[in-house]
């Protein structure tokens, strides 16, 4: 089986080891804030919403367009957490598990993400400046 294409941030995050070029690919816009959680979410997903959504944002690996995986996350985490039987929490444990992957917020998803290379707008400007 061959391996899932990353997206760009991903690939330049963890570097370059082939030292073949990136290709410029279409990215979707972020919003300049991170968005409030959507009305119809349960409580427990918009804590959820509140919590990983911010962090995701930050690091500039949730888009506009990520915005419905990223309910859909929420709503099977918040499942994952309600559920009484056995096969209702694999269930959610597996969808929601395989959300998790798609954001790389598993362990494994993140092995060759390097975060420390990242860099808010404000340090950028700083520097630009020379605040620093």
């Amino acid at each position: 089986m061959a391996n899932r294409p990353k997206p760009k941030e991903l690939r330049l995050l963890e570097g370059n080891r082939g030292h073949r070029p990136i290709p410029e690919i279409p990215q979707p816009r972020s919003k300049k804030r991170f968005p409030y959680a959507p009305r119809h979410l349960s409580e427990l997903a918009k804590k959820e919403w509140r919590t990983r959504g911010k962090e995701l944002f930050r690091l500039g690996l949730l888009t506009i367009l990520d915005i419905p995986a990223f309910e859909a996350y929420c709503e099977w985490y918040a499942e994952f957490h309600k559920a009484q039987s056995l096969t209702t929490k694999k269930e959610a444990g597996h969808q929601m598990r395989m959300f998790l992957t798609e954001f790389g917020m598993t362990p494994s998803s993140r092995t060759k993400v390097d975060v420390e290379k990242l860099r808010d707008d404000e340090s950028e400007w700083e520097e630009l400046i020379g605040v620093r």
